[in-house]
């Protein structure tokens, strides 16, 4: 839609200049995007008007730190940014009691809930700080890469065919990923790990010789889905045992909700290994040397395939490497589905609208 606007306004604003080139729509995308954070500049200014000229002073370079850099920033890592933002806004919610009790209830997705709409929420629900930061930190370098690869990966598909951002593309197979990590995750919960619980519980209420003091099964598992949900989409290991050794055993074992976004990126980070595989990376926290992306890669999936195998609980292991096959096949088929699904919105919305006298898309009548 965005591009379709675009290529009728140059076309209306230079008509005879011919038809534009993708470099015209991103270039008419940046001067639109410098005028706007400048009439903000400038509506901003004038709130400190009668203020002494030290402070107006202060005010203005302090803008200008904020709006310089995300006026030069590429179109990945400003949308990078937002995310963040967006992910940022629920984490504030988590710290606001009537937000805590919705998120609780919408903000994390438990395998036993029967909700389906949390394995996407859950995906921009962080709970700490730390796994915050870190995700946010992943996203803008890895989540920026991505994004370049799939608008670059679209010129090669059809260097014709006009694109004026990959917004659109990049945050479809984002929350696509973040899906598929989430519902590989539930299946995993559902499928093998329950089952494996609920066998296990039963086997330790037949060795026990006190019902009153483990009660049912079934307590067990509600007690296990009140604990409080790992921050890295996983189960956390209830402290304490106040109802006896029994009992917290049973619980350690149940299925609690999980949340965050490491699935998805876990596929940014696929994309990013297998489109730019002699790329270097550096760890952030701890500090490292940088070494190959794909030594990086099999060392973190070799790490969530362990996870599984040794029944670790720290993290989401099942997501993490759900979201590492998604982003190999969106990598490998993604760009030539998009294409195809483009090709016919973009004869939908050129057939239907147009834009009219004062720049507005409008219905074709």
């Amino acid at each position: 839609m965005d591009t379709f606007f675009l290529e009728s306004r140059y076309l209306a604003l230079k008509s005879s200049a011919g038809p534009p080139q993708t470099v015209d729509l991103h270039r008419m995308r940046s001067i639109a995007l410098v005028k706007k954070l400048q009439d903000r500049y400038n509506k901003t200014m004038e709130w400190f008007q009668a203020t002494p000229g030290i402070v107006k002073k202060n005010v203005s370079v302090l803008i200008h730190s904020i709006l310089q850099p995300y006026a030069d920033a590429s179109e990945g890592k400003r949308l990078m940014w937002k995310l963040c933002l967006i992910n940022f806004g629920v984490y504030l919610l988590w710290k606001m009691p009537p937000g805590e009790r919705f998120l609780q209830r919408y903000g994390m997705h438990s395998p036993l809930s029967g909700k389906v709409v949390t394995m996407l929420t859950s995906v921009f629900s962080h709970r700490s700080f730390i796994h915050l930061l870190a995700n946010c930190l992943v996203l803008e370098g890895f989540g920026s890469s991505a994004y370049f690869y799939l608008f670059s990966s679209q010129m090669k598909q059809e260097p014709g065919r006009l694109e004026s951002h990959s917004d659109s593309h990049f945050l479809a197979f984002f929350i696509s990923a973040g899906l598929f990590s989430s519902y590989v995750s539930h299946i995993a919960a559902t499928k093998f790990l329950y089952p494996r619980m609920v066998k296990s519980m039963s086997a330790e209420l037949a060795s026990s010789t006190s019902s009153a003091q483990v009660g049912t099964w079934a307590t067990a598992v509600r007690k296990s889905l009140s604990e409080p949900a790992s921050m890295f989409r996983w189960r956390s290991i209830p402290n304490g045992a106040s109802e006896g050794v029994t009992t917290a055993k049973l619980a350690s074992k149940g299925l609690l909700p999980s949340l965050g976004a490491s699935g998805a990126l876990a596929s940014c980070v696929m994309m990013t290994a297998m489109a730019f595989p002699e790329a270097q990376v550096a760890l952030f926290i701890p500090p490292t040397y940088p070494f190959s992306i794909q030594y990086g890669l099999y060392g973190a999936m070799a790490l969530d395939v362990l996870g599984v195998l040794r029944g670790w609980r720290f993290f989401d292991h099942y997501a993490h490497l759900g979201g590492y096959a998604f982003g190999y096949l969106y990598w490998k088929y993604g760009p030539v589905v998009w294409n195809q699904l483009r090709k016919g919105f973009d004869d939908m919305v050129k057939e239907n609208m147009v834009v009219d006298e004062n720049g507005q898309l409008i219905p074709r009548h």
